[in-house]
């Protein structure tokens, strides 16, 4: 006796499913005790089903007797009452562990597989191709025997296949006996279901699928002998003809056809009942009226979109059509269309859905939305937990056990907030002596990472290491070690080497037991679990979920409260899957990758009441008054297909070729998924019962640009207006504008820029303005937003107390000429650096001031070695100067970043670099040398500190403080009798030494090392010149060949000591007796030459220079004092202040906006710049007032 098939069909929307929940009702009601009756759905639609049939039996009459199952539950039940449903079920996570460890294990006989055995995804990929497989009851020995078929047994795909069977085989008999999945399961459901008492004689009713695979329809068998009747729904097209209903329609029979599955469905079911019976035929209840579509558009939509008929238009609203500029406005408008909807018309959230296709773009788009509007929703969808932070933690913390402490993996690991970083988390601050607070735990580890990047920490044994960090302790000099700050950054860094011992504990143990070669699985997950309970994790999630809660994050209340049961399940399926086996650390690095990667997060709906965000692919709407479909743009609806799983399309024609005169089939791949895209989206675009909103963007996410789908330009022959969302918002005139008041408020601040910039603002938005200053809730955010938007001009000037106290100490200024060259270039720029303290990170590598130092140094020893071992004599040194540079550089590496110099393969570039510069400036010295009568006096002569040789008095201020400079002369010459003297210093940068320069104080280094050098000589001695070299080994461009003569005369002049020199020509041929090395030039007659007329200047000039100094560097150090803190940076030529300044973002100076930023221009006129300086000398003018020196502009003649 077989069971009576009856097919319940009709289009979208007909009441096919009200259909089957009341004729169930009927029968439960006729026999409230009588046989089972089971409703049979889609997993997905369960919940909704039970909601449903439980509104049907308002009396509860015949409850007892009903069933609602998805096969996964109808499975479960009769495996309880035959036996099997003790095994464990294997999860996503345990299968793909269980793939991984057969992979690698078998790596050495893979061909076709063997280069994707360590690629991450590609047991997800591997399972979901075994999972169809087995659905489809294609079974190893079938798929070897279709291997064995194929003309080229060696073939790629026959190999595939026999590849695929052995791993099958293997998966098999891991879980024979010990666990479970649902292919297994429905095997044995199709196996065990005669067993079942409470099928026999059942009334099924069956609603919501389309299509069912091989398993499946092994399923039916079973069931068309047990039960008494089964009606079946299936969406597809039909037509009455008198007593008999016709469904050998295009869109059925087609494989092109909207409802060619269902087709293939029907007979499919038909020709197992009739195998099993040849006289049973079923019966066929065609629902042909629309019930759903409320509206002459959507009815239209039903009928004709996925047709080929005409459409024509349709006057009534049910239809909406919206194209926005961005996938974030069209989700802002989505949210304010659904606000609408719920204000005027009264629709509850819950009779809203949004159907998207691209569900990664737009469900982070469409949530934050709905929340800004206050509109309640779930996203129904599983989110990835990659990276959660426990996820994080543990990927990052195994990283950082098997690859050395790297900085990047111990930092991931810091900053998922589990680490006991800060002092109060340990046991006890003070038993560990830490007083320096290092703030919240997010600072406290910027500070570690700081520390770490400055020192080069990054290894194990530098993390670990018993005795204590004193890396900063050990560059701060002996006399400077009692310094405020100084102690400052000795108790932050006692602070932070505590802290480090609190990390480097549980990593260390981590350590010890994954990065071992001979350890177990269990040892090994077992070091992790220690390794979570070690840092509280479980406890540290707990107080995450509360306060996630308490905020009303349910989402994140959510993964909070999943992940650590998530991460246990990973760790039993660790040790099921290989348990006591001893397993290499990078197998199970890669068995833990692969279960991380296979982490997922159920979410759960925060209610009754709210907005589904769903895909196309699967849904369980039901009842839904309005649906908003978003993303509609060419390549999304439709979708274009991709091949899925390890097969390729031409794989699968190929197996379906040779599976043909077999009872096998498999899924026909691409082709076969586009023509289910089709009948995708028309179950979406009719889930709509009164309103149907379809919108597309314009540009994607990253702008480019974007096309509407094929399915817009038919919608628009029912509605041709589309309301278009502009990316200016201030120029809408919709009514979706003003929805809600967060949203509003950055529309808001975008009219109000229109009004400062230029003067017009829409009414619309004046009245906005006005609401949210009497609104209490909004007239906080709009004060804010109004005070960011109208920003105050900038600070020019802090009161001279507040200056004192950041700048001054017991009534002195101290510093060098940097800083006071700093104040000139910009005063912000100088309040940056020296008020507030900000600079750069400092980084563990070989810089370019590494580099510059290690080029004074050297050219300092080689100086002295010349003046004490040869007299002085440049010449005489010249024979024994490679090798004293060679010996004078590896003395010197121990002092500067030695270690950086060393622990790279790049370090002999490095120090070639320095060799090779080091010895062309001393060839060039010493060639200048030989043309000269001046000779050294003094090398890195280092004056106005308490330990310096040389003290410089301090210069008084008008406040009453005093200004203190200090600095380091790298070398001063003078002639035999001591009667001219000559300052130099070596520059690794740019030479550029001009009277405007010094005039506006952007140049005060050499002048005030000349004012030093006075101030030792006799008061006889004049002053020579002050002179830039050129510490560079240059690169000569030519398009040809040149000789070593020619070489060496570009290099020379590539190289020429540039600065200022004594008006005398007697004097400068003492200097150099050709000019060949400086940047002056004899005519003939050895008068100097027009080009050299900015770079000399007489006697008289240089001792207006030298009184000139003093009262520069006093009014500068007022002004420092004085509090100005101007952005007026200085523009001198081709070049300005802010091409190289590091705190550019914070003063905002762009003049190219047009906002009022201009430039400080001085002007490159030589002799003007003199003028001013005497007359300032000589007191007819002031020397550098805020109206003179911070004037915008200098007009130049």
């Amino acid at each position: 006796m077989t069971a009576g098939l009856e097919f319940i069909i009709g289009r979208a929307g007909t009441g096919k499913t009200h259909a089957c929940l009341a004729s169930m009702t009927e029968a439960l009601m006729r026999e409230p005790l009588g046989r089972q009756r089971i409703l049979l759905v889609p997993e997905h639609m369960t919940y909704t089903a039970e909601r449903a049939l439980a509104e049907t039996l308002t009396d509860s009459a015949g409850f007892l007797q009903t069933y609602v199952f998805g096969f996964r539950r109808l499975a479960r039940q009769v495996l309880l009452e035959t036996g099997g449903a003790h095994l464990p079920r294997i999860s996503e996570i345990g299968r793909r562990i269980l793939l991984k460890d057969i992979l690698l294990k078998h790596r050495e006989e893979f061909s076709v597989f063997a280069r994707s055995v360590t690629k991450r995804g590609f047991t997800e990929t591997l399972g979901r191709t075994i999972a169809e497989l087995r659905r489809y009851r294609l079974s190893p020995e079938v798929l070897r025997d279709t291997a064995d078929q194929s003309g080229d047994s060696a073939g790629r795909l026959p190999q595939k296949l026999k590849e695929l069977a052995l791993i099958m085989d293997e998966l098999s008999a891991r879980m024979e006996g010990r666990l479970t999945d649902q292919t297994d399961r429905m095997e044995r459901l199709a196996q065990q279901l005669a067993d079942a008492p409470f099928l026999r004689g059942a009334e099924i009713w069956v609603d919501g699928f389309d299509f069912f695979n091989p398993q499946e329809l092994a399923v039916f068998r079973a069931l068309f002998q047990e039960a008494d009747t089964i009606h079946v729904s299936l969406t597809m097209d039909g037509r009455r003809e008198g007593d008999c209903v016709r469904t050998n329609l295009p869109e059925n029979t087609l494989d092109t056809g909207l409802f060619a599955r269902s087709y293939q469905t029907m007979h499919a079911l038909t020709e197992i009942l009739m195998e099993l019976n040849p006289s049973a035929a079923p019966t066929i209840r065609l629902m042909q009226e629309q019930h759903r579509a409320q509206s002459d558009a959507l009815k239209m939509i039903e009928v004709k979109l996925f047709g080929h008929e005409r459409l024509v238009p349709v006057t009534d609203d049910a239809l909406r059509l919206v194209e926005a500029a961005n996938p974030r406005l069209e989700a802002e408008s989505v949210a304010a269309d659904i606000l609408r909807l719920a204000r005027e018309k009264e629709y509850r959230y819950r009779e809203i859905a949004v159907l998207v296709r691209d569900i990664d773009t737009y469900g982070e788009l469409l949530t934050p939305a709905l929340t800004d509007c206050g509109i309640p929703c779930y996203l129904d969808a599983k989110r990835p937990s990659t990276h959660h932070p426990l996820a994080e933690l543990l990927r990052a913390a195994a990283q950082t056990a098997w690859r050395g402490w790297g900085y990047d993996s111990v930092f991931r690991a810091l900053r998922t907030g589990f680490f006991p970083v800060t002092a109060d988390a340990a046991e006890s601050a003070e038993e560990e002596g830490v007083l320096f607070d290092c703030g919240e735990w997010q600072e406290a580890v910027d500070r570690l990472e700081n520390y770490c990047i400055a020192f080069g920490i990054r290894t194990e044994r530098q993390w670990t290491m018993t005795d204590e960090w004193n890396f900063v302790r050990r560059s701060i000099p002996d006399e400077e070690m009692g310094t405020e700050q100084n102690a400052l950054r000795i108790e932050e860094e006692i602070a932070l080497d505590a802290m480090r011992r609190r990390i480097a504990a549980p990593l260390s143990i981590l350590t010890q037991y994954l990065s071992s070669e001979q350890s177990t699985a269990y040892e090994r997950t077992r070091a992790l679990y220690d390794f979570l309970d070690q840092l509280g994790a479980q406890q540290i999630l707990d107080a995450w979920r509360t306060a996630a809660d308490a905020e009303g994050r349910l989402a994140d209340a959510a993964a909070h409260r999943q992940i650590w049961a998530s991460c246990m399940t990973l760790f039993e399926q660790l040790v099921e899957v290989s348990g006591e086996q001893e397993i290499s650390a990078r197998d199970f690095e890669e068995l833990l990758g692969d279960g991380l990667d296979a982490l997922e997060i159920a979410l759960i709906p925060p209610g009754l009441d709210h907005v589904t965000l769903s895909s196309f692919d699967q849904n369980s709407l039901a009842g839904i008054r309005a649906v908003y479909i978003v993303g509609a743009n060419a390549g999304i609806m439709p979708r274009a297909a991709a091949p899925q799983g390890v097969l390729s399309d031409a794989d699968r024609l190929s197996i379906r070729e040779s599976l043909a005169d077999t009872p096998y089939m498999i899924f026909g791949g691409t082709q076969e998924q586009t023509f289910l895209e089709r009948y995708q989206l028309y179950r979406g675009f009719t889930e709509a019962r009164e309103y149907l909103w379809v919108s597309y963007a314009l540009s994607s996410v990253d702008g480019t640009a974007l096309a509407p789908s094929p399915l817009v330009a038919r919608l628009r022959m029912i509605t041709p207006e589309v309301l278009s969302i502009p990316l200016a918002m201030v120029q809408r005139q919709d009514d979706l504008v003003l929805s809600a008041p967060h949203p509003m408020l950055s529309s808001l601040s975008g009219a109000l820029l229109g009004q400062k910039e230029r003067g017009e603002m829409r009414p619309l938005w004046q009245d906005v303005y006005n609401w949210m200053r009497e609104n209490a809730a909004m007239h906080p955010l709009l004060r804010l937003m109004v005070r960011g938007l109208f920003a105050a001009p900038r600070e020019e000037a802090l009161s001279a107390a507040v200056a004192a106290e950041l700048y001054a100490h017991n009534g002195r200024i101290s510093g060098s000429t940097t800083r006071l060259e700093t104040f000139r270039q910009c005063p912000f720029r100088h309040f940056a650096r020296y008020g507030l303290g900000l600079r750069e990170r400092d980084v563990y590598e070989f810089q370019s001031s590494d580099f510059g130092t290690l080029l004074h140094e050297i050219l300092h020893g080689y100086g002295e070695w010349v003046r004490t071992e040869h007299a002085n004599d440049w010449c005489a040194a010249e024979a024994g100067s490679a090798a004293h540079i060679d010996a004078l550089l590896q003395g010197l590496i121990p002092k500067i970043r030695s270690a950086v110099l060393m622990s790279s393969a790049g370090y002999r570039h490095r120090l070639e670099r320095i060799r090779s510069t080091a010895q062309q400036v001393i060839r060039h010295l010493t060639s200048w040398a030989k043309k000269s009568s001046f000779h050294p006096h003094r090398f890195e002569l280092s004056f106005g500190r308490r330990s310096d040789g040389v003290k410089v008095a301090d210069f008084p201020l008008s406040n009453g403080m005093t200004l203190s400079l200090r600095g380091q002369i790298d070398r001063f010459d003078v002639t035999r009798d001591m009667d001219y003297y000559l300052v130099l210093d070596y520059k690794t940068g740019g030479t550029s030494l001009l009277l405007p320069e010094i005039r506006h104080g952007l140049k005060m280094q050499l002048l005030l090392y000349l004012f030093v050098v006075r101030s030792l000589l006799d008061d006889s001695s004049i002053p020579a010149g002050m002179l830039y070299v050129p510490a560079v080994n240059p690169v000569v461009p030519n398009d040809k060949r040149l000789d070593d003569e020619s070489l060496q005369k570009k290099i020379a002049a590539a190289m020429v000591l540039t600065g200022l020199l004594i008006k005398d020509e007697k004097i400068v041929k003492q200097i150099d007796a050709m000019g060949e090395h400086l940047c002056i030039s004899f005519n003939k007659d050895s008068s100097f030459s027009k080009n050299s007329e900015k770079h000399i200047h007489s006697q008289e000039e240089f001792e207006q220079l030298l009184a000139y100094l003093p009262k520069l560097v006093c009014e500068t150090a007022e002004e420092i004092l004085r509090g100005n803190i101007q952005v007026a940076p200085y523009r001198f030529n081709d070049r300005n202040a802010c091409t190289f300044c590091t705190y550019r973002a914070v003063c905002a100076f762009e003049p190219e906006l047009g906002r009022g930023d201009v430039y400080r221009d001085i002007a490159d006129n030589g002799q003007a710049a003199m003028e001013e300086i005497a007359r300032i000398v000589c007191g007819e003018v002031k020397s550098d007032g805020t109206d003179d020196i911070y004037g915008r502009s200098e007009k130049g003649d």
